[in-house]
């Protein structure tokens, strides 16, 4: 049989068969494309971390803070990407973002804070202070409160037995507006010659990889019991990253008063508009700050100025502000979002994170 190619040959099959070959490219295409995404992992709440430089901070270049995080070993196992964005004020799509829970932190300012405007003898309008109470828009978190989720999500979900029932469940399963202040993590862990020790014997394995195969059952990175092997592992990482992390907040919030930014949600607001809404909606706050953490203000944010080293933050980020390039770091404070309900597992990130911003800026 002749098979030779000729020109004629060639001109029939473009004449009466391309279209049959444009129909098997396309399904050619279509078929990769699913099995692409099929076999992709595909990130939940919480897997991808972003943090956010407010419009009134220009960055530079932040890849020597970056390489900070990962010296820290910041984030989990769970985290599958870094990612930042500086927010201009041309295009601020802050809100936009955070509709759909894509962000976890922020660097913003305090400026013009415990200052009064010559002219309407009133208190300077606080960025940070509008970010908090437009919590509908924002969903800034209080520290205070990530760090109080953080006991209970311990203690119910990874504790050997009966420390929950016996020094937790009452306090935080009353009226929410009753609920009261938690032991510090420290009194709860069970006893050893180091905090690893002590956190070790706290920890019941078996709910940890309880935890772990509820969480990843569909995860296409654990299909081989290999890699659930490994994944336990990394999961029981996790969670003792978690421990230190609020061993470590809770004595730095001891120790450095100066650099935490406290406020009571709706202060700023009922300063400008004393309705008799906002005036009620300001005192509930405080009562339940009273209630919950024994104070009227919560912990907001972490001023990076008073740190240690802070004064670093220009060289390690880049950083310059433009409303007073003569301070460059002053001001600036590190705030995050509170998206536990979407994230219950990978909120705590965020603490990972303004705790190794804290260690990058403290010199240690």
């Amino acid at each position: 049989m002749d098979n030779k190619i000729t020109r004629s040959r060639l001109s029939d099959l473009l004449s009466y068969e391309w279209i049959a070959m444009l129909v098997v490219a396309i399904i050619s295409i279509i078929v990769w494309e699913l099995g692409y995404s099929m076999g992709a992992v595909r990130l939940t709440a919480g897997q991808e971390f972003k943090y956010y430089y407010d419009s009134t901070i220009m960055v530079e270049d932040d890849a020597q803070f970056k390489s900070k995080l990962l010296s820290y070993n910041t984030f989990s196992y769970d985290v599958l990407k870094l990612s930042t964005e500086a927010l201009s004020e041309e295009n601020y799509f802050l809100g936009d973002r955070l509709s759909i829970q894509e962000g976890d932190a922020i660097f913003t300012d305090i400026l013009g804070i415990d200052e009064f405007d010559e002219q309407t003898q009133k208190p300077k309008v606080v960025r940070a202070k509008s970010m908090i109470d437009a919590s509908y828009k924002y969903h800034i978190g209080s520290l205070d409160q990530m760090v109080y989720d953080a006991k209970i999500y311990l203690t119910k979900n990874f504790f050997v037995d009966g420390v929950y029932e016996s020094q937790i469940k009452d306090i935080v399963e009353v009226a929410e507006e009753q609920k009261g202040q938690l032991p510090m993590l420290k009194d709860l862990l069970k006893s050893g010659n180091t905090d690893s020790e002590k956190i070790l014997n706290s920890i019941d394995d078996n709910k940890v990889e309880k935890m772990f195969l509820k969480r990843n059952k569909d995860d296409n990175r654990f299909r081989k019991q290999s890699a659930v092997k490994q994944g336990i592992m990394a999961e029981k990482a996790r969670i003792v990253k978690l421990f230190e992390n609020v061993l470590y907040f809770e004595n730095f919030i001891q120790n450095n008063a100066d650099a935490l930014f406290e406020y009571t949600m709706y202060g700023q607001t009922m300063s400008f508009e004393p309705n008799s809404d906002q005036v009620k909606a300001h005192e509930n706050a405080k009562q339940k700050n009273l209630n919950r953490f024994g104070k009227e203000t919560e912990i907001y944010g972490i001023k990076i100025g008073q740190l240690k080293h802070g004064g670093e933050a220009s060289k390690v980020m880049g950083l310059e502000n433009p409303k007073d390039p003569n301070k460059v770091v002053d001001g600036i404070v590190l705030l995050t979002f509170d998206f536990i309900k979407y994230q219950p597992d990978l909120q705590f990130e965020s603490l990972s994170f303004v705790c190794s911003t804290i260690r990058a800026f403290s010199g240690e």
